[in-house]
């Protein structure tokens, strides 16, 4: 048999000096930076901007985030202190992250012993000079489903059935603008939220009512759970100070282990899509009855519509998307109103949503 030539580290750095460039590979949640120099340990600037393309959603809120970062540092087989000059590659990268506000990481190092490349060539050895980030995002359990009790005619002279319990909420959004938007045609704006929400319920309440307090300002808004995981949200801002009413109506459910809510409102950037990003929740208090919980919650917000440009051009008055949005958010109601009624009569007819 033949026998395999070893690596060389004169050939290893030899093959560096003409291809000195740090390299990347990525996958949807895994990213992989190589080509360290030999026996280096610094995190260079490509590498470090790769790492912020890659983790781009998460650091909008990275110490609200449920997702752990695993980092693994690697290096080739030539030289000696393999161990340590991977584990030095992966606490490095981990000290950027921590700059960056990230905490859920687990760090680690598997010094020579995984090779990316088995082969002794110098793109092989800079390939398993590298380190390996990985996205971990918790899975998301199904709530277990509640028994559907059959219906039962209310009798005569006798007072409607109840739902069960009763819910209400106070809200306090805090906004922060990251980007704005306008090539012409459409005008797109990104929010970064975070909002305290207090709510207190009796019994297994379904609905709430609550009351938002945003820029010194009430508005109302209402909640009420649909078919499954989806909620429906209905909101009325009654304006003041120059500002116009607006209304919106939104639903909310579960993607990809992300709560996401999209609908329309009454304003001329009609389309909005929110992101929780995570929460942050206080053990629930029990008083005469009631149950208070407290949660803080860090969501991005992207609002879109036409661009108010393209309108004068067309020659279209600023209020018309609002108006097209009235009847849009009308829809939605409708739509929502819908979904409600025919949960409904399912539970009337003893039948279950799957």
């Amino acid at each position: 048999m033949p026998t395999r030539t070893a690596p060389s580290l004169a050939e290893e750095r030899a093959w560096w000096r003409e291809h000195p460039d740090p390299q990347v590979t990525r996958t949807a949640d895994r990213l992989t930076l190589w080509n360290y120099p030999v026996a280096g340990t610094e995190l260079a600037p490509a590498h470090a901007a790769a790492l912020q393309s890659f983790l781009a959603v998460l650091a909008l809120a990275p110490a609200l985030t449920a997702t752990s970062i695993e980092i693994v540092g690697h290096a080739s087989v030539t030289g000696e202190g393999n161990d340590g000059i991977a584990r030095q590659r992966a606490e490095k990268i981990a000290a950027h992250l921590r700059r960056l506000g990230f905490v859920k990481m687990d760090v680690s190092t598997a010094g020579a012993a995984q090779p990316a490349d088995p082969g002794t060539s110098g793109q092989a050895l800079a390939r398993n000079r590298r380190v390996e980030v990985t996205l971990y995002t918790p899975a998301v359990e199904p709530e277990p489903r509640l028994p559907i009790e059959p219906w039962k005619p209310t009798p005569t002279g006798g007072d409607p059935p109840s739902n069960g319990g009763v819910g209400g909420f106070f809200e306090v959004p805090v906004e922060i603008q990251l980007d704005d938007v306008d090539d012409g045609k459409v005008h797109a704006t990104l929010t970064l939220v975070a909002k305290l929400k207090v709510k207190v319920t009796r019994g297994e309440a379904k609905n709430a009512e609550g009351i938002v307090l945003k820029g010194g300002k009430l508005s109302a808004k209402f909640e009420a759970e649909l078919v499954g995981h989806l909620k429906g949200k209905l909101g009325f801002d009654p304006g003041g100070d120059g500002k116009a009413p607006s209304a919106k109506a939104t639903v909310a459910g579960q993607v990809f282990g992300f709560t996401v809510e999209a609908g329309f409102q009454t304003k001329p950037q009609f389309f909005t899509v929110t992101v929780s990003l995570g929460k942050v929740k206080v053990e629930p208090i029990e008083l005469e009855g009631l149950t208070f919980d407290l949660e803080l919650e860090g969501q991005v917000r992207i609002d879109i519509g036409p661009s108010p440009r393209l309108m004068a051009r067309l020659g279209i008055a600023a209020s018309a998307p609002g108006i097209v949005a009235v009847g849009t958010v009308v829809g939605t109601v409708v739509v929502i109103a819908g979904c409600a009624y025919l949960v409904d009569e399912a539970k009337r007819e003893g039948c279950s949503w799957r």
